[in-house]
């Protein structure tokens, strides 16, 4: 057994991403990191007790997905896991939207499509540690907060990370090891995405400061995530003694005697049970609301508004779309 295999094994065994009896379907691209993934659940099928399938969703974006398509559901044969194909136009369906945003949409329709008609519990993507250290700067270049800065779950629902943990050369190393063919997509490479030029531009400027820099990355994803679980927990524990769910007010002096950290996640989550969407409001929306003073109101995702009047925080609906923070005195 490859020493990747073997560290994947413990992997998905510690983090419990995969129980006996479950089926799996991994979604395969052709490339480096897909290809390997899948051989090496095929491979660890009987010792983890749990069956694996391939699947492939063909973008129609390249001339040569076709070929990649052939070529994914000829290594399943080889194998001896099922394959499922699906495909769509997806430069017609996204119609002036964010191609890359449409692609990963119907995508994961796909893939939980034939999860869902063939019994598959689980979806597993080749996401790893690379990948990690490029979603953290991402979302820290956006802006993000500890939960953004947490990065990618090695499970999250019905989609599991068995590769999170491996670095790119871990996987590098697995292909050239076991002399397997695999195909690159070319769009990989152009800068004009925003990831592309993190992980062509961005973290190889990083590696000069520091070599090791995606094991830190990954390390401060790993505090983030388990710090944000903790502020999570926190703030539902803190909700009841300052939100009246019969009048759908929260109790302002008791609120802003929170500390801020809890205030932010007390208001997001006072904000989600009154609107029962799954938006919430914006990081500046959430600072504004936390700077309202008496006789104001602000205007919230979902056509919410926030209104401090006497010793409350009400919200309500409103059918004229205000912006910032009004008078209401």
């Amino acid at each position: 057994m490859h020493s990747l295999t073997r560290r994947t094994k413990a992997y998905i065994i510690s983090k419990r991403l995969i129980e006996r009896g479950q089926r799996v379907l991994v979604a395969v691209s052709g490339g480096r990191d897909s290809l390997s993934l899948l051989y090496i659940l095929a491979e660890l099928q009987t010792p983890l007790g749990f069956t694996c399938a391939a699947a492939n969703f063909n973008h129609k974006l390249r001339p040569e997905a076709d070929e990649e398509a052939v070529y994914i559901a000829a290594c399943a044969r080889r194998l001896g896991v099922d394959y499922y194909g699906g495909s769509a136009d997806i430069n017609a369906l996204s119609a002036g939207r964010n191609l890359q945003d449409t692609a990963r949409q119907y995508r994961y329709a796909f893939l939980r499509r034939v999860a869902a008609e063939h019994d598959y519990q689980l979806i597993a993507t080749a996401h790893h540690a690379d990948d990690q250290a490029e979603t953290l700067l991402l979302h820290l270049l956006r802006g993000a907060g500890s939960g953004g800065l947490g990065g990618m779950p090695p499970k999250t629902d019905d989609v599991i990370r068995p590769l999170l943990f491996a670095a790119q050369a871990d996987i590098a190393a697995y292909i050239a090891d076991n002399n397997l063919e695999y195909r690159q997509d070319v769009t990989n490479f152009s800068t004009k995405y925003m990831r592309n030029k993190i992980r062509w531009e961005l973290l190889p400027a990083l590696k000069e400061y520091n070599p090791n820099i995606v094991a830190a990355l990954n390390a401060a994803a790993d505090i983030c995530r388990d710090e944000d679980e903790l502020l999570t927990s926190l703030a539902a524990e803190a909700l009841p003694a300052v939100w009246d769910a019969q009048a759908q007010t929260l109790e302002a002096r008791a609120f802003a005697a929170l500390p801020a950290a809890l205030r932010r996640r007390v208001l997001r989550l006072a904000y989600q049970q009154y609107a029962a969407a799954d938006k919430e409001p914006s990081f500046e929306q959430v600072q504004a609301a936390l700077e309202l003073k008496r006789g104001q109101a602000l205007s919230l995702p979902d056509d919410v508004m926030l209104s401090y009047r006497g010793q409350q925080l009400i919200f309500s609906r409103f059918e004229r779309a205000a912006r910032g923070k009004d008078n209401i005195d």
